[in-house]
């Protein structure tokens, strides 16, 4: 691949990379709030499914969980008008995301409109395919008002699921031995994050 150096943004760019950091702020509470509420209620004494292996890179396989529990599980049926078009917007976000943070700026042009012009590499196996695109400081403050505006909407969806009667219309009876297995699973995980904790020192 060749070289591509950008010594500085040129006065026309500048606001096309504001707009860059708007988005990624904005990317990052939206990610945060998805997190946060998956948590929130991936317990294993709830019936709706307990995911041990929680993803912590796939904003993907969030995205999936998310469509899971909040659109289609019937336990969250009336936060399902919500959810449905939140999980399409999540999944608009991530194609927006990944166009405009897993790809290199080659350089910006100043238009009228001024662009950013990006390449996308995606490799598979032995191959690499590139693709090109261009971003306006339109285009890329839009994405980032669709990340704030999701990330404001879950947190709305996590205040009406923390709410003590829906949580508790979430729980399941536990055997004997189920409770016992609970207590055990908990206490393993514990003492991971206390050594994990201990070996960061």
């Amino acid at each position: 691949m060749a070289s591509i150096k950008i010594r500085e943004v040129p006065e026309y760019a500048k606001p096309i990379v504001y707009a860059f950091g708007f988005a990624t702020i904005n990317w990052g509470k939206m990610e945060q709030a998805l997190e946060m509420l998956l948590h929130s209620v991936n317990r294993d004494d709830y019936h709706i499914g307990y995911v041990e292996k929680f993803p912590t890179t796939s904003f993907r396989l969030k995205v999936n969980l998310f469509r899971d529990w909040f659109v289609e599980h019937p336990s969250f049926a009336e936060i399902h008008p919500v959810a449905k078009p939140v999980c399409a917007g999540l999944k608009k976000a991530n194609t927006s995301r990944i166009l405009m943070t897993h790809s290199a700026v080659i350089e910006f042009k100043p238009g009228p409109p001024a662009t950013a012009e990006v390449n996308v590499a995606r490799t598979r196996d032995d191959y690499c395919t590139i693709s090109h695109g261009s971003w306006t400081e339109q285009d890329i403050l839009e994405a980032g008002l669709l990340f704030g505006h999701l990330a404001e909407t879950l947190v709305d969806i996590g205040r009406f699921t923390l709410e003590p009667t829906f949580r508790r219309s979430l729980e399941r009876e536990l055997s004997r031995i189920e409770r016992a297995s609970l207590w055990g699973h908990r206490l393993r995980r514990g003492l991971q994050r206390l050594c994990s904790r201990q070996s960061s020192y």
